[in-house]
């Protein structure tokens, strides 16, 4: 049988029907799933990246912090004000950035910039009373250098 012949065989539209109606009924893609009562759709599941993808940068904020808290207990304020605003650009909603960051410009006898993230810290604290006290403390000693 020539190629020719089998293009023009009248049996070829019917054949290519039978073929296709399977792919149309259970479908060629990957299937979707069905949500489930009570349990996440995949693309909820999917959509998990998201908050997954903050948790580096938190973690990464976390320890820029704790290496802060460190070079200020060496009284080393540049490096933790550098370490402390690179935390700040991961999560800029973290207070303890801020009241560390008063901490240094306090060791740097900068009283201006001591009170404004003295100020910022009492904002992200408002709701934290242990937080707050430490804050007022740190707002009296800046007020003792402002004199």
């Amino acid at each position: 049988m020539e190629s020719k012949d089998f293009f023009t065989n009248p049996c070829l539209p019917a054949l290519l029907l039978a073929l296709s109606v399977p792919a149309l009924i259970f479908g060629c893609a990957s299937r979707q799933a069905i949500p489930q009562p009570g349990k996440p759709s995949e693309e909820a599941v999917q959509s998990a990246p998201d908050s997954e993808s903050i948790a580096p940068q938190q973690a990464a904020a976390e320890e820029l912090i704790d290496r802060g808290r460190r070079h200020l207990a060496n009284v080393r304020p540049n490096a933790a004000i550098r370490d402390l605003e690179r935390a700040m650009s991961l999560n800029p909603s973290d207070g303890q950035i801020y009241y560390y960051l008063a901490e240094a410009w306090l060791m740097k006898i900068d009283a201006r910039r001591a009170e404004t993230y003295n100020r910022m810290a009492e904002n992200h604290f408002k709701n934290d009373p242990d937080w707050l006290v430490r804050i007022a403390r740190q707002a009296d000693r800046i007020a003792e250098l402002e004199q």
